[in-house]
């Protein structure tokens, strides 16, 4: 995370992203900007998406169990 990124995090409401997200879900969605989702991250091997998961403490993050199967 470079200090842009870090700045806008920072600088954001906690539970409140950039966007109302698309109603259609995943079917359709729109890409998300970096930072504007703070409190979601992206688990991943060598670069590539596994899981979803939700920032739950400074240092938890929550996710399903399937993910670690």
């Amino acid at each position: 995370m470079n200090a842009a990124q870090a700045e806008n995090i920072l600088n954001s409401d906690c539970g409140l992203g950039m966007e109302y997200p698309p109603t259609a879900r995943i079917a359709d969605g729109k890409p998300a900007d970096k930072a504007s989702w703070p409190w979601q991250s992206s688990l991943q091997v060598d670069g590539i998406h596994l899981c979803g998961a939700s920032l739950i403490g400074s240092q938890w993050l929550l996710t399903s169990a399937h993910c670690f199967d």
